[in-house]
């Protein structure tokens, strides 16, 4: 899959929504775990027909292997870590490669704040996550979950200062089904703020 790929096949469902059901742009593009790196690569190519993002619990692309090497893992465990996921994470490198401020289009990041699989070791190590090839650390996973957002948020911050975070406690697998009215808010808030 690639950007292009990606691209035409977002842009060719909605030209056949406007055609067969006069459906018009600008759009909200709202996106969960890759959906939001496939709804960032959305605006960067047609900013013009983006009237805002809602990104849920959505990590910013990276450029995988240096991120991890310069974490202190070994070149081969990152590029065995990369071939697990080869086309999404080129597809987020190329994303990467196509970024800048977004300065007129709304941004909501949303992160979800429980972590299932976080559990703290009996001899109090901390506890860790991955994101983007990147070792986050905290003491518990109230913590951990507290540092992934803080980093969510950063991370978009990089399209322009109008991107806002909202925290929702649920977890990544349940985000919409948890939180689908908190959700819906956001998205007409940005609907709104469009008209």
């Amino acid at each position: 899959m690639t950007r292009a790929q990606v691209v035409g096949d977002a842009y060719a469902m909605l030209d056949a929504l406007h055609a067969d059901h006069e459906v018009n742009g600008p759009y909200v593009f709202v996106g969960q775990s890759f959906g939001g790196s496939v709804a960032l690569l959305e605006a960067l190519e047609h900013p013009d027909r983006t009237a805002g993002m809602v990104i849920l619990d959505t990590d910013f692309p990276a450029d995988f292997v240096p991120a991890c090497r310069a974490s202190g893992h070994s070149a081969a465990d990152c590029q065995a870590n990369y071939v697990e996921d080869e086309d999404a994470k080129s597809l987020e490198k190329e994303i990467l490669a196509t970024v800048r401020p977004l300065p007129n289009i709304p941004i909501s990041i949303v992160s979800a704040m429980e972590l299932p699989d976080c559990h703290v070791e009996s001899d109090g190590a901390p506890v860790t996550a991955e994101i983007g090839g990147t070792d986050l650390k905290a003491p518990n996973c109230d913590a951990l979950a507290s540092a992934i957002a803080d980093k969510q948020k950063a991370d978009w911050g990089r399209l322009g200062p109008q991107v806002t975070a909202t925290r929702i406690k649920a977890d990544h697998d349940h985000l919409v089904a948890d939180a689908s009215s908190e959700i819906a808010d956001i998205v007409l808030r940005i609907v709104a703020s469009s008209r």
